[in-house]
Formats: structure tokens, C-alpha cells, sequence
């Protein structure tokens, strides 16, 4: 038998601040990106939800269309922003062993 490991899984410092920088940074560029992108597509949304379906269901159509628009920038700025650290990271450490 394998003996328990209570401690759970580990991740490498460098990985854990990664994440943390991606997603604090991704919470900021979501609260400022989701306002102008939802006041620039909700027009559009709502027309084609009341020409297609009922002016009824426009207002449920608008609220998910903002969740929808939230929770797609929250995770493109997060993809985007870890990727981002991790190709800095990669070039700083080819830069440094370049150097010697």
C-alpha cells in the first residue's frame, strides 16, 4: 500500500505566482473590459433575441449576455496573461544563460 500524503498536490513557487498574477490582473481587466464591450454588443444582442425569439426573453438574453461576456474575458485575460509570464520568463532565463 501506498502510504497517504495529506499535503495534497504541490505546485512550484514560480507556477503558484504565475496564476496569481494571471487572475489578479484578469479580475481588473474584466471589471474594466466588460463594461464597454457589453455596452457595444448589447443593442445587437437584444434586437437579434427579439426578432429571432420574443422582446420578452431580451431581458434574460441581455443578463446572460453579460455573463457570458464577463467570464469570457476573466478567462482569455487569464490564458493570456499566464502565457504572457511564462514567455518572459523563458526569454529572461535564455537571456541569462546567453550571458555566461
Amino acid at each position: 500500500m501506498k502510504p497517504q500524503n495529506s499535503n495534497g498536490p504541490k505546485q512550484p513557487a514560480f507556477k503558484q505566482a504565475t496564476d496569481l498574477l494571471a487572475r489578479t490582473a484578469a479580475i481588473a481587466v474584466t471589471f474594466f473590459g466588460t463594461g464597454p464591450a457589453f455596452a457595444a454588443t448589447q443593442t445587437g444582442v437584444r434586437e437579434f433575441v427579439a426578432a429571432a425569439y420574443s422582446i420578452e426573453l431580451a431581458g434574460i438574453a441581455s443578463l446572460l449576455w453579460f455573463g457570458i461576456l464577463a467570464v469570457s474575458i476573466f478567462s482569455f485575460a487569464t490564458l493570456f496573461i499566464a502565457a504572457l509570464v511564462q514567455i518572459i520568463g523563458i526569454k529572461a532565463t535564455q537571456m541569462v544563460f546567453k550571458s555566461r
